[in-house]
């Protein structure tokens, strides 16, 4: 993936350890000058999903999150944004369909009006990590200068 590609949207990393592995967790706040080259990497069910929304500012937000899983999910995997495929578990829960190298990653999904965030890690769930359930005990920092006072 090329800056060209990531322009408007920088994804910044924080990797906690705990007894499962390793989470990394991505985040990047929504820009609604980026949705242009987000759209670019959705597929026609995002995109259906995305002209859903009744208001500009709750589309924006789903395309920059769905651009935000993509984009981390090709961090961890040599995958292009655009090439990820996705399924539902049997809970609804979205994971990764295709391509099969990518099978073995688990992401979780969240976001706020001023923050997106994606975990991601290798076969564990990360459900309860973004909803602060699993507390890590050791945690690096990694390209997060500003988000933590830092």
């Amino acid at each position: 993936m090329t800056p060209e590609e990531r322009k408007g949207q920088t994804l910044k990393a924080l990797t906690t350890m705990d007894a499962s592995g390793m989470v990394r967790v991505f985040f990047a706040k929504p820009n609604h000058t980026d949705t242009d080259a987000a759209l670019a990497i959705l597929n026609s069910d995002e995109l259906q999903r995305a002209d859903r929304f009744r208001f500009d500012v709750d589309r924006d937000r789903f395309i920059s999150g769905r651009a935000v899983v993509r984009r981390s999910l090709s961090r961890l995997a040599n995958i292009e944004p655009a090439d990820w495929r996705f399924t539902a578990n049997e809970f609804g829960r979205p994971e990764v369909a295709d391509p099969i190298e990518g099978r073995s990653l688990r992401f979780s999904e969240s976001g706020t009006k001023g923050l997106l965030m994606c975990a991601v890690t290798i076969s564990f769930e990360t459900v309860s990590f973004l909803q602060g359930a699993a507390v890590p005990r050791r945690t690096t920092y990694a390209g997060t200068k500003g988000l933590f006072g830092g």
